[in-house]
C-alpha cells in the first residue's frame, strides 16, 4: 500500500476474467486496485482491476501504481466530494 495525496492505493495481483475481441472469456494476470481514504483506510472508496493486455501493456507492479495514480487524479475531485458529504 502507498499514499498518494491524501489517498491511499493497494495493488493486489490477481487473476482477473476479461471477454476478448471474440467476446470470449478468458484469464488474465492483472492487479485489483483498492482506493481508500488516508484517514480512514479500512473504508475503500473505490476497487477497480487492471489487466494485462487491456489496461496494462504488461503485468507489473509500477504500470498498475501508474495507472492507479492517473485514475486518482481524474476521480480525487469526486472522492473529495464523497468524504465531506459524509
Amino acid at each position: 500500500m502507498f499514499q498518494y495525496e491524501e489517498f491511499f492505493i493497494r495493488l493486489t495481483p490477481e487473476f482477473l476474467i476479461r471477454q476478448n475481441e471474440n467476446n470470449i472469456a478468458e484469464s488474465c494476470e492483472g492487479f485489483l486496485i483498492e482506493i481508500l481514504d488516508a484517514e480512514n483506510s479500512s473504508y475503500p472508496l473505490e476497487i477497480i482491476s487492471v489487466a494485462k493486455g487491456y489496461e496494462l501493456s504488461e503485468n507489473s507492479e509500477k504500470e498498475a501504481e501508474e495507472f492507479a495514480e492517473e485514475y486518482l487524479e481524474e476521480m480525487a475531485e469526486v472522492y473529495r466530494k464523497l468524504l465531506r458529504d459524509e
